[in-house]
């Protein structure tokens, strides 16, 4: 399959983020990888081969080459073949008891190659569940569900501490619930709740309505989309900066503002982080 330059940029923009280690994205349908890539011009800009077909929410990529990735049912890994064009090898490493609608979201790995993920549904009221989890002592051994938080914050990313930082999108229509931005602290307890905090709430207008995504940069900056809001209402690209010393505010600012043009192509749904941001 050949994307081209007429397609929207933003299945480009997940395929790179999907490859980006340790990191999740919102690929969905067959798995595949970017080959080769020129992003603008009239001539192809990527070539995509097919890893594995099923619905993927997300994929992040492990030591070893291991892609980890969540669905409908929860969440595989992908291993590389030995040789070069063989087929890769798909493992089942955890399946929601009883199933949970839509299954779940993109995957981040952390620290000793914990798996960091979360869903739209499910949990004590419904709202989804952020979890973890973690890989088995030994080769071949069942890996380890643990509920972190009772609510089904996504677009997570990891910082410093194994502090995760993710987005609630908000609730549409309702004033007031326009979305934030929040962070979730492992506990000093293993096995308790983690501590959520709100770093920023979005006002709903030229700020941004719908958070949906999240990437870190240099300083613990992050950067992340709305899908809606803005200063024509199309969506926005932020950034939310850490405070200069702990307990500050955090300060957004938006970046980019979706222009009129581009309301045929849509509004903004992913987002990556290159070298030197």
């Amino acid at each position: 399959m050949i994307l081209r330059t007429t397609e929207k940029l933003s299945r480009f923009m997940q395929a790179l983020r999907y490859l980006r280690p340790g990191t999740g994205s919102l690929c969905r349908g067959l798995i595949g990888v970017a080959a080769a890539a020129t992003l603008f011009g009239q001539t192809p800009v990527a070539t995509i081969t097919t890893l594995s077909e099923g619905y993927a929410n997300g994929c992040a990529l492990g030591q070893g080459g291991v892609l980890y990735c969540a669905d409908g049912s929860g969440v595989f890994s992908l291993t590389p073949p030995a040789s070069p064009g063989g087929p890769w090898t798909d493992n089942r490493l955890f399946t929601f008891n009883p199933p949970v609608d839509g299954g779940a979201n993109a995957v981040v790995i952390g620290s000793g190659g914990v798996l960091y993920s979360n869903t739209t549904f499910g949990g004590p009221e419904n709202i989804g569940i952020v979890f973890s989890l973690t890989p088995p002592a030994s080769p071949g051994g069942s890996w380890t569900e643990n509920v972190l938080y009772n609510s089904g914050i996504g677009g997570l990313v990891i910082g410093h501490g194994g502090v995760l930082y993710g987005v609630w999108p908000g609730l549409d229509g309702i004033e007031g619930l326009n979305g934030t931005v929040l962070s979730l602290t492992p506990p000093v307890s293993p096995g308790n709740l983690w501590t959520e905090n709100v770093l920023y709430s979005f006002a709903g207008g030229s700020d941004g309505i719908g958070p949906s995504m999240l990437v870190m940069g240099a300083g613990d900056v992050l950067y992340g989309i709305t899908t809606y809001g803005g200063s024509n209402s199309l969506g926005t690209v932020f950034s939310v900066t850490p405070p200069e010393s702990a307990g500050g505010a955090w300060t957004e600012k938006v970046i980019y503002a979706m222009p009129a043009s581009s309301h045929n192509d849509g509004n903004p749904t992913g987002i990556a982080l290159g070298s030197g941001a």
